[in-house]
């Protein structure tokens, strides 16, 4: 059976389980507050360097990609080009052939 130092013993061996307990709200504290700093600074050089590679990437984006995407039609101009050929079918099939309006050749000559 085992027995945990933190939960009877002297002060000293109570003092000592803390100490080595990653989890106990003291040896956070104490042991929290450098590598906080440090990870906060070494999230913002990352952070910066990040922001330096990403910067080829924005530029070929803005002076090679945005300008291509910006001559594609929009959806809202795909639909009304479809509806305007829609309704140009629609209009040439309501006119008369020209073989409607062509008189009949097969007419008996004198």
């Amino acid at each position: 059976m085992k027995v945990d130092a933190s939960a009877g013993g002297s002060s000293q061996e109570r003092s000592a389980a803390k100490a080595s307990d990653p989890t106990s709200a003291d040896a956070a504290d104490d042991a929290g507050a450098k590598p906080r700093a440090a990870l906060q600074d070494e999230l913002e050089k990352l952070d910066e360097r990040l922001k330096k590679l990403y910067e080829p990437i924005e530029k070929i984006f803005e002076e090679k990609l945005k300008p291509g995407l910006a001559k594609l039609p929009t959806q809202a101009q795909i639909d009304a080009a479809r509806a305007r050929e829609g309704e140009a079918a629609r209009a040439r099939e309501a006119e008369p052939s020209r073989a409607d309006l062509q008189p009949s050749r097969t007419t008996a000559q004198p």
